[in-house]
């Protein structure tokens, strides 16, 4: 009892951080002042939430300038699309064209997809200008068969594979490369479809590999018929065919020599 009378003593007489608080008006009023601006900051912060809810609202209405900014972006797209494709095509009508046949050939514009078998051996792409080199490499070091036959490229191939292109990545980057496919195996239809699909399986691993452009690059199905293959006429694997211009081709055998791929009549033969 004592003790608690003396703290309320020292409280009425303005003692302690307590006692201030209740003896000193000033210090009471600088309290009230402090409550009512966190009380307004409070106010303020409600509001600010409030106001950016409803802009959100808004922005997600299916009439707020959302919805027309992602209208005139789909309108954009859907035009630089149809541009796009419009000059593709009268490019490709260009290529065509009597006039301008010439102009695309001669600059290494080629319609690779669209070459025939027989276009191709006929020499289509070489011409008096263009030499090819070729590389072969066997089925047995590329290739190994998958549970239900098919055929994939193996991590021993992929490194064949890439150390065949070692031997190309010195010549100009614009010259056409051909994958051709070769298969001995069944009738002439199971070796057009097992040389394409191997031919395929070795561009695509190229062209994630090294990042060629698939405008310069090509696979080409040629069964079994290999002439000038290792192995004569026939050939059961792949060959990367590099369509090179013969004057720069000339200029790198003085300069540096055949280092990187043999020549000889006008072919490169690598193997095992």
């Amino acid at each position: 009892m004592t003790d608690a009378q003396s703290i309320i003593a020292g409280l009425q007489q303005g003692k302690g951080t307590i006692g201030r608080l209740i003896k000193d008006d000033e210090v009471y009023k600088r309290v009230i002042e402090t409550a009512r601006q966190a009380q307004g900051v409070v106010e303020e912060a409600r509001k600010a939430v409030q106001q950016g809810r409803e802009a959100l609202e808004a922005l997600q209405a299916k009439d707020g300038p959302t919805q027309g900014i992602a209208a005139d972006l789909r309108e954009t797209l859907e035009h630089a699309r149809s541009t796009l494709a419009n000059m593709e095509e009268n490019t490709q009508a260009l290529k065509r064209n009597f006039f301008f046949r010439g102009f695309f050939k001669d600059r290494g514009y080629y319609e690779l997809d669209a070459l025939s078998p027989a276009e191709y051996r006929g020499g289509v792409l070489e011409g008096d200008d263009r030499q090819a080199l070729r590389i072969w490499l066997r089925s047995s070091v590329l290739f190994a068969a998958r549970p239900d036959g098919t055929e994939e490229l193996t991590a021993d191939g992929r490194a064949r594979v890439e150390s065949a292109m070692a031997g190309f990545l010195n010549y100009a980057q614009d010259a056409p490369l051909v994958v051709e496919g070769y298969s001995t195996v069944g009738g002439t239809s199971q070796e057009y479809i097992q040389s394409r699909t191997r031919a395929q399986l070795v561009l695509d691993y190229l062209e994630s590999h090294f990042g060629l452009g698939s405008n310069r690059t090509a696979v080409m199905p040629l069964g079994n018929r290999a002439l000038g293959s290792p192995d004569g006429k026939t050939w059961n694997g792949v060959a990367l065919a590099l369509f090179v211009n013969r004057k720069a081709l000339r200029q790198m055998e003085t300069t540096a020599g055949s280092e990187s791929v043999e020549s000889g009549g006008g072919e490169a033969a690598t193997g095992p």
